[in-house]
């Protein structure tokens, strides 16, 4: 009899759960589909939405922890006079002259070189 009873009691456990599961399933159908008409008709879909005030602050944070220039940037102007110079391929035989290609070897001569 014991065992009967826990049958049934695992029996109704299983179909909730299979119950739970078919109507997880059919709402997740749904937004699919839901998601697949709103791609169609051109709208955009978005997945996050972001509050405004959380929005502001992450703006803010980023607009004021990243700076305008590169340090890098503050050397551009000695690049540009060795390469207008005429000397710059006597000292730097392998660089380009392309600035975004040797500013991180021009930058390390500059901070690294013994004086």
């Amino acid at each position: 009899m014991f065992t009967v009873i826990i049958c049934l009691v695992i029996g109704m456990i299983a179909r909730y759960r299979i119950e739970e599961s078919h109507k997880r399933i059919k709402e997740l159908e749904e937004r699919l589909d839901r998601y697949y008409k709103e791609r169609e008709e051109g709208k955009v879909a978005r997945k996050f939405k972001l509050e405004d005030s959380f929005k502001a602050t992450l703006e803010s944070a980023v607009v004021e922890d990243v700076p305008a220039m590169s340090w890098m940037d503050a050397h551009r102007e000695d690049y540009d006079k060795l390469l207008a110079s005429g000397m710059f391929w006597e000292f730097h035989p392998t660089w380009t002259g392309d600035w975004e290609r040797d500013k991180y070897a021009f930058c390390h001569d500059k901070r690294f070189k013994k004086k």
